[in-house]
């Protein structure tokens, strides 16, 4: 018999989506967008003067109203309720506070994150030093405007 072919990035759930992390524009705001290698961007945030870091999950079907949406990363996890907004296609956004430990300690964090909606698979996000760089821009106020 012969073995079945596993790709081995499907296979590992852990793994980090190829792609990259580039400035860009969300809703008027500057944002970090991630654009896997194929498909355009799947991920994105950006600060609110009110709200804190806004974080928005883009081309995931939404099925029901009641979705969370669960950031991981190290041993620091959260899940966060989410809204579904109309941005040239769906896009359901969270909102990580300002005093939330999470937010403090992304502010450092320097490894991949992960980002569950529901029952969806777990996109698997990598490192750039753009993330904490908003991070450290949204408790300076230094992103409120575009």
């Amino acid at each position: 018999m012969i073995d079945p072919v596993v790709d081995p990035v499907a296979a590992d759930p852990s793994r980090p989506e190829a792609g990259e992390w580039v400035e860009g524009d969300v809703a008027g705001r500057k944002a970090i967008v991630f654009d896997p290698v194929a498909g355009g961007p799947v991920f994105a945030m950006f600060c609110d003067t009110r709200d804190g870091l806004v974080l928005e999950r883009r081309r995931l079907l939404p099925s029901g109203p009641h979705r969370m949406m669960e950031i991981a990363f190290g041993d620091a996890r959260e899940s966060l309720a989410t809204n579904e907004v109309s941005n040239n296609g769906p896009v359901l956004r969270a909102q990580l506070p300002f005093n939330s430990e999470l937010f403090t300690r992304l502010r450092d964090f320097e490894g991949a994150i992960s980002i569950t909606v529901g029952r969806s698979q777990p996109l698997v996000l990598p490192a750039d030093p753009l993330i904490p760089e908003l991070v450290r821009k949204c408790i300076t106020g230094a992103t409120a405007g575009a």
